[in-house]
């Protein structure tokens, strides 16, 4: 096949050139994304009952709705989270599921459990989660007059904002869904208005009307009766009756006779447009803004949706010069990232090459060939690319970087293979055939091998083994690509490359071979590579016994090592973001809690460049988190430096801590993709308390009880805090109900009218549908229960504390609940060694108690899940090897010279990996994977030609050594290009550099260690294997004589 390519050249390059067009077409139509579109298995149910308390919320929707879901096929584990008012149920998925039909059956459990809820409830909203979903930038809005948040406890809005937020939600957010790289625009800060109508009780009292009739008049002035369809001649006409309330003077010139004379509302009662109560807000930079969450479509162009939305927002500054705009936690650089990542290996990659091969081989024309291949295989992978329907995105992207290495050894060993045949006396012609020919079985075993090394990643279990699924087929399609050049159109080149080169050399040809012949002559009396290879080659057998003892005490050490290493799920990544998650745990509400959020930005104002205050309940609908209470905040802070973030931690600690000792305070990484998908916020060890009794009360003294014993034993060095939060009681004193003729509904109104929550309706005002709420004056609530009266059944006045009498109680402020129902979570933050200690302490504390039980949960029970998955998988990967080479080989015993390394592979890189300080995560694991995939292509081609050279007559030790100079350069070659393409990567500071750096610093310590082992370990593996089967070789390595 060779020998037919290279005698038409024309028409290989013609095809290549082909695929070459057409992948630099298709490169321009592959979809390009931050992640590929995966089917997260999570669903997310967030239900919304207003002005119910957790145990109310707990018990009569939470506990039956939770029961009902239990019954979805393939779930897999089931949490809530209860709060005043809101709750959050999350139900994770058997991986493979089929999340759309899971997202459809528990819609159907929702709506079959509805009628059974309360019927002022609204349905709670079901969210599937997808990688997709993720903003890909939050842009927020502002005015260029905003005050900044006012430094006290008040939450007034000013006319400004309101008609900003219209503007947002009307102009801004639909322009912007308008375009087609858009799915959706989440939004969250906006003030909505209401109409409120505060009476005049004392005008009310004088003309008999009571808020009933107040409100009864409201409700029938605002219906629609229907229509009639009546005949006019030979015309048709619809008539339509309607009392439809649609402004504010629709409302107070609304009509009504009582005690004989006729009135207004507008005399009786004050009417007008308010913000509406806030429950949560947003701020940027310390003004009040709204951000609106940019969510991609799953096949748009990540750099198509940003140029388009940059000039639609340069648009609205131009005709808005007063509303200003400003993008905050960008997951789009992370992509771009990547992409020069890409850009920056290859560049690296094209001058290693070309500096490593023209050292070796002492020509200019070889590198440049490999480096033209390279780029040939890259432009063909995006064609396929194309074909396969795979998107651009960080994950197949950094396996196409992983399959760069594979490309140029491939291209280099071809090279160097058909340059040594030319070396021997072979013509151009025949020394492409032999040369190619020779490696083809081989660098195909090679393939396959790094394959089974790196498909099996795919199985592993959730999210990680479908993001590993496009890196895996990514590496497949560069590796075949390469494999399909390297047999094809490298011979062809080459032979075209130096088909005339020893008869015409131009003068920059003769003058390198002058410079070669002056340095070489210097370069040999002081140092030869082969020489070296020959001396160590001698010792290597001269001490057998010692140099196995050496190489095979690496395998143990390496397993000391594992013991001793931290397991992670994923590398520590320096951050320039953070992420304060603040629980003042006191009843406070938004006003005071943006006073707070306040002092603590102006503590941290000089070490910060961008911040985004999420104080309070916010308004996103994508939202997989729990609703945060009046009482919690969110500030992202952004800062210059890595540095900086640990000052800001502990400035933030110190005066919190300070200033609200109650607070709850916690710190966590921006909500990167990389944050959502790879890791969690779940403590290393979570212990879940729960009471032998379920059904009984809680008990707090004994919690609290519980809590402190916990807090006491000095080896958890860990201090929980049981979060508890006080409430008011109002209890209603019913025998004075009924003394004083005083009906409940009557009296539930006017409380929700004193504390202006009793919504009467909706003015219909165009498109806008806004509530109508009667309310009274701004009091404390002393004040109202005090000074507030109701009339009874007889028209006379009762005070409202007569009636009603307050009290203050304590409950858990969270309530949180599993399979098997509440539970209170204590989390601590055990090394992997000291899980066990710490579960034995936590078991001691439980059974001293007799009242309660404990389950543990926790990152660390997952990251030990993954490890010994990657176990599992490595052995697969293991046997998948043994079997190709076994193919390959013929034998049953020579697989086992190649896989004896991979042992002492593995342990040297994680002996490196020890030594810099870095833990066993999936980052390092996958490194370890890798180098084992490139570093064993090394001795399956030494073992080839060991093999080919007996075959054609060479003594054991002859074809040892003959076969060891033969590769010697192409292994060497090989290690230095994959060594050296890994150490930039050492010396950069961007996301994508750091999550690499445990993966470059394994594959970098195995690369060394492992090219050791394939020049030297090997050969003398398969001389112990060999040694019967070959004369005189008893006492090869006795001498030195013997191996030259």
């Amino acid at each position: 096949m060779v020998r037919f390519l290279i005698h038409r050249p024309v028409a290989v390059i013609m095809v290549f050139i082909a695929a070459v067009v057409l992948g630099i077409i298709a490169y321009f139509n592959v979809p390009v994304s931050l992640m590929p579109d995966i089917p997260i298995p999570e669903v997310t149910v967030n239900v919304s009952y207003k002005n119910s308390s957790a145990r109310e919320l707990e018990n009569a929707i939470i506990k039956p709705l939770r029961m009902q879901l239990m019954q979805v096929v393939h779930l897999s584990d089931i949490k809530s989270e209860t709060r005043d008012g809101a709750a959050i149920i999350r139900m994770k998925f058997d991986f493979g599921t089929k999340i759309d039909y899971a997202f459809i059956e528990v819609n159907e459990k929702i709506d079959g459990i509805m009628g059974a809820l309360p019927r002022d409830m609204e349905r709670p909203k079901v969210i599937k989660a997808s990688a997709t979903d993720i903003p890909m930038f939050y842009l927020n809005v502002s005015t260029d007059d905003s005050d900044s948040l006012h430094y006290d406890n008040s939450d007034e809005v000013t006319t400004k904002f309101i008609e900003l937020c219209e503007f947002s939600e009307n102009v801004i957010r639909k322009r912007i869904e308008q375009l087609p790289e858009v799915a959706l625009v989440d939004i969250s800060g906006t003030v909505s208005p209401q109409l409120v109508i505060e009476p005049n009780l004392d005008k009310l009292q004088s003309i008999n009307l009571s808020l009933d009739q107040l409100e009864e008049l409201l409700t029938q002035n605002n219906v629609t009766l229907g229509s009639l369809l009546v005949n006019d001649g030979h015309y048709q006409y619809n008539i339509r009756f309607t009392s439809v309330l649609r402004t504010k003077e629709d409302v107070e010139n609304i009509f009504f006779k009582t005690s004989g004379k006729i009135f207004q509302v507008k005399d009786i009662a004050k009417v007008s447009i308010q913000p509406q109560k806030r429950s949560g807000m947003f701020a940027a930079n310390g003004k009040p803004a709204i951000t609106m969450a940019i969510i991609k479509q799953a096949d748009a162009k990540l750099s198509s949706m940003k140029d388009k939305i940059k000039d639609l927002v340069n648009t609205f500054e131009h005709d808005y010069p007063g509303v200003h705009f400003e993008a905050s936690q960008d997951q789009s650089q992370f992509l771009d990232i990547s992409i020069s990542n890409l850009k920056q290996n290859l560049g690296q990659g094209l001058l290693l090459v070309i500096l490593v091969v023209f050292l070796f081989l002492k020509d200019f024309k070889a590198p440049l060939l490999i480096g033209l291949t390279l780029v040939v295989s890259i432009i063909i992978c995006m064609l396929i690319f194309r074909v396969m329907n795979l998107s651009i995105n960080i994950i197949s992207l950094a396996g196409l970087i992983l399959a760069i290495g594979n490309m140029m050894d491939n291209s280099i060993v071809v090279t160097d293979n058909i340059s040594q045949y030319r070396e021997r006396g072979k013509s151009i012609d025949d020394a492409c055939v032999t040369g190619t020919n020779e490696l083809i079985t081989p660098m195909l075993s090679s393939m396959l091998t790094n394959i089974s090394v790196f498909l099996p990643m795919i199985f592993l279990s959730g999210l990680a083994g479908a993001l590993i699924y496009d890196q895996a087929i990514s590496v497949t399609i560069g590796l075949g690509v390469s494999y399909v050049v390297g047999i094809t159109l490298m011979p062809v080149l080459y032979r075209m490359f130096y088909k005339n080169s020893r008869d015409t050399r131009n003068l920059l040809q003769r003058w390198k071979d002058n410079i070669f012949r002056v340095l070489g002559f210097q370069f040999k009396k002081v140092f030869s590579l082969d020489k070296v290879y020959e001396s160590i080659l001698h010792f290597t057998f001269n001490y057998k016994k010692l140099n196995l003892f050496l190489y095979t005490s690496i395998i143990p050490i390496g397993i000391l090592v594992v013991v001793l290493m931290r397991k992670e799920k994923m590398p520590p990544i320096p951050q320039t973001e953070v992420i304060i998650n603040i629980d003042w745990n006191e009843n406070i509400n938004v006003g005071e809690n943006k006073k707070r959020v306040c002092d603590v930005l102006k503590a941290l104002q000089s070490k910060t460049e961008q911040s985004n205050c999420f104080i309070g309940h916010q308004q996103f609908l994508l939202n997989r988190d729990y609703e945060m209470a009046s009482s919690e905040a969110k500030i992202y802070i952004k800062t210059g430096s890595p540095d900086n973030i640990m000052g800001i931690e502990n400035t933030a600690k110190d005066f919190i801590n300070k200033q609200f000792p109650r607070c709850k305070l916690s710190f966590d990484p921006p909500t990167t993709i990389f944050e959502k998908l790879f890791t969690s916020n779940e403590p290393p060890l979570v212990a879940e308390v729960s009471f032998i009794n379920r059904e009984s009360d809680i008990s707090i003294p004994k919690l609290l009880e519980f809590n402190q014993n916990l807090n006491g034993n000095k080896r958890l060095n860990t201090i929980n805090t049981v979060p508890l939060q006080e409430h008011v009681v109002l209890t209603v004193n019913m025998e004075k109900l009924l003394l004083y003729d005083v009906p409940f509904e009557g009296l539930y109104k006017m409380i929700k009218t004193a504390f202006k929550e009793n919504y009467i309706g909706t003015l219909r005002s165009n498109q806008r549908y806004i509530p109508i709420v009667i309310s009274g004056e701004e009091k404390y609530l002393t004040e109202i229960v005090g000074n507030t009266v109701i009339t009874n059944n007889n028209n006379i006045q009762i005070p409202l504390n007569a009636l009603l009498s307050l009290s203050k109680g304590q409950d858990i402020k969270t309530i949180f609940a599993g399979k098997e129902g509440e539970y209170i979570p204590f989390d601590f933050f055990p090394t992997s060694n000291q899980k066990d200690i710490y579960i034995s302490d936590i078991n001691k504390t439980v059974s001293q108690s007799k009242v309660f039980n404990v389950s543990y949960s926790g990152s660390l029970f997952s990251s030990m899940r993954m490890l010994n998955e990657l176990g599992v998988i490595l052995l697969i990967s293991v046997l998948l090897l043994y079997f190709i080479l076994a193919a390959q080989f013929e034998s049953l015993v020579q697989p086992l010279l190649v896989l004896l390394e991979l042992p002492i592979d593995f342990a040297g890189a994680i002996i490196v990996l020890y030594l810099l300080g870095h833990s066993l995560n999936i980052m390092s694991v996958i490194g370890i994977v890798i180098m084992s995939g490139i570093i064993i292509n090394d001795s399956i081609l030494k073992i080839d030609v060991i093999n080919q050279l007996r075959k054609e007559g060479y003594p054991l030790v002859e074809a040892i050594k003959e076969g060891g100079h033969r590769r010697l350069r192409a292994i060497l070659m090989t290690s230095l290009t994959s060594v050296l393409a890994m150490i930039p990567l050492l010396f950069s500071s961007d996301l994508g550099s750091e999550l690499q750096k445990p993966f470059s610093y394994a594959l970098i310590g195995g690369m060394i260690i492992g090219t050791v082992v394939s020049l030297f370990f090997v050969p003398l593996a398969y001389w112990y294997i060999y040694r019967k089967h070959d004369k005189n070789v008893s006492n090869v390595g006795t001498n030195k004589s013997e191996l030259e």
